[in-house]
């Protein structure tokens, strides 16, 4: 009951509102990192992990605003990003008219 509860309360340190700007302001990207998120599950891996993983690691543009926007608020960097694999099916809705990331 306790993991039940724990996997439906929304992580508190911000990180659905981070994944939710990946997903509508950095689209290119959002399509690399959400469908991961999903289908492997978040664990205890941080946002730095997860985009230092290929195929994140392929430079785009996108890539390079969210590294520098991380460079100015490095605490981002070693956020857990558990548990939010169980949001992205929600997050994905944010992006009008572009469609689940694929």
């Amino acid at each position: 009951r306790s993991a039940a509860r724990r996997r439906n309360r929304a992580p508190e340190q911000g990180q659905l509102a981070m994944l939710l700007a990946i997903a509508t302001g950095l689209p290119r990207l959002a399509d690399q990192l959400l469908p991961r998120l999903a289908a492997t599950g978040s664990g205890q891996r941080t946002l730095r992990a997860v985009l230092g993983d290929p195929p994140t690691i392929e430079p785009n543009e996108e890539h390079a605003r969210l590294d520098a926007w991380l460079a100015e608020h490095p605490s981002w960097n070693d956020v857990s990003l558990a548990d939010t694999d169980h949001w992205i099916e929600l997050i994905l809705r944010f992006r009008f008219g572009r469609g689940p990331a694929a």
